[in-house]
């Protein structure tokens, strides 16, 4: 159990450098995308935004993991996860996911105005604004993009099976439910636990599949914006696959 904490302890200080070299990363890069719209810079703000959203998930995962809630925790690094595939693939063919990212707000407006007709009246001239819409927008067919896709043409394929292993408790899967079971000596239901307590070694895992994540989140941002920590960048990436190792080794 103390080698649980331990490493538990170590993956929180490896998640606050990453967090620090992060707010440094888009802090650095922020000012210089003002007042700029050609499509380089695009790609460029969008990193930085990137960045900005797997920072606030990383914290609330570090939050949900200090109050326990792991089924929480894991579906905030999930978020990271997903956040790394659309950073791979900015690297790998900027302006493919450019334009996936495009489509994928058109899809979102076009299901936003669908809601809205079928929502019940509605005033005369935001109906007549809706149907342009629908006009201008007409042939477009914007299809979502799922996650296992995008890790696929983001070239990252190996990636999306820890995406998988987090998405278990993402959905309401039977092993996500049994969470709240509390079996007896021969497996039979014996109570529903509502506040179930994670494993130390569970809490360790969410929180290196975070750092994971954000490692790689890190590394593209270095690479599309040009920053100066990818260093520093690549010796906390070391410092991720020296604590992989440390925590196979607890764990055996």
């Amino acid at each position: 159990m103390k080698k649980d904490v331990d490493t538990l302890a170590a993956w929180h200080v490896l998640a606050k450098k990453l967090l620090d070299i992060g707010y440094e990363i888009a802090g650095a890069s922020a000012p210089a995308l003002k007042g700029n719209n050609d499509r380089e810079n695009d790609i460029r703000l969008i990193a930085v935004l990137l960045v900005a959203r797997s920072l606030s998930n990383m914290r609330g995962m570090l939050t949900m993991i200090r109050e326990q809630q792991i089924v929480e925790a894991r579906t905030l690094a999930r978020c990271i996860h997903e956040n790394f595939f659309w950073m791979a693939g900015f690297v790998h063919d900027p302006e493919k996911f450019r334009q996936t990212l495009i489509d994928e707000d058109t899809k979102r407006k076009s299901l936003q105005a669908q809601t809205l007709f079928a929502g019940g009246d509605l005033p005369d001239a935001l109906k007549r604004k809706l149907r342009q819409w629908s006009r201008d927008n007409r042939g477009q067919d914007a299809k979502s993009t799922a996650p296992r896709e995008l890790a696929r043409h983001a070239d990252v394929q190996n990636a999306y099976l820890l995406y998988s292993m987090l998405s278990a408790d993402a959905h309401p899967t039977l092993h996500a439910l049994y969470r709240y079971v509390i079996t007896n000596t021969d497996q039979r239901i014996s109570e529903i636990d509502l506040s179930p307590a994670p494993l130390e070694s569970e809490q360790a895992e969410t929180v290196s599949l975070g750092c994971f994540a954000l490692v790689q989140v890190l590394v593209c941002a270095c690479a599309i914006l040009g920053a100066g920590a990818a260093e520093r960048v690549n010796s906390l990436a070391h410092e991720y696959l020296h604590l992989m190792e440390v925590q196979a080794n607890a764990s055996s």
